[in-house]
């Protein structure tokens, strides 16, 4: 009880309101007598707690739900798009040779929001984000393969929230990551995938 109470002071200064509320409302409740609500009310707020600190990961378990030849996309695309912000934000244009590539096959009504050489635990990334303007966003990512790293044929998968489509040219994966039905996500990463393969012929020193 006394590390809990600790650790929920400790935290005061990063902790969300909602979370912080929810976390002293238990401990205040968690005096009362009964000791059996008593424990119920403390496992509630060590969970509050649990949530708290480990929130930042649970989009990248969402790639779980895929199989592991997508899971590369979908987790740089949770990590630039969710934690980075670039959802809300428009990220740096650093290759504009990249972003003219593409820009033939982006949908009606889609511009660059971003492009952007990027790693995530160490792996290094190509990532163009594509967005209407308004809630809608997309990621093309490329990525050079490693070993035992491959797809067959193209596919596609689906999370709770995304849509992730990918294949592989003779060096790299590239997906298309979005929260489009899995036929506009298939399309459209047939409409990117032949961009990216001139792109990297042109410049195979990028990735």
């Amino acid at each position: 009880m006394r590390r809990l109470r600790q650790a929920v002071a400790s935290s005061e200064e990063a902790m969300p309101g909602r979370v912080e509320h929810r976390v002293r409302a238990s401990l205040r409740a968690a005096q009362r007598p009964g000791k059996g609500w008593n424990l119920a009310v403390l496992a509630a707020a060590a969970m509050a707690v649990v949530f708290f600190v480990f929130e930042p990961d649970l989009g990248q378990m969402e790639t779980l739900l895929v199989s592991s030849a997508l899971r590369p996309g979908l987790a740089d695309h949770i990590h630039c798009t969710l934690h980075r912000g670039l959802m809300r934000h428009n990220g740096p244009l650093e290759d504009p040779l990249l972003v003219e590539a593409v820009s033939g096959a982006i949908p009606d009504g889609y511009r660059v929001a971003m492009c952007h050489r990027c790693q995530f635990r160490g792996r290094p990334y190509i990532h163009v984000a594509l967005t209407d303007g308004e809630s809608k966003l997309v990621s093309l990512i490329v990525t050079r393969k490693q070993e035992g790293e491959g797809m067959a044929k193209p596919t596609t998968s689906r999370t709770v929230r995304f849509a992730v489509s990918g294949s592989e040219t003779h060096d790299h994966l590239v997906y298309v990551v979005s929260g489009l039905e899995n036929q506009q996500n298939e399309t459209l990463l047939a409409a990117l995938e032949p961009k990216i393969q001139k792109y990297l012929q042109i410049t195979p020193q990028k990735m």
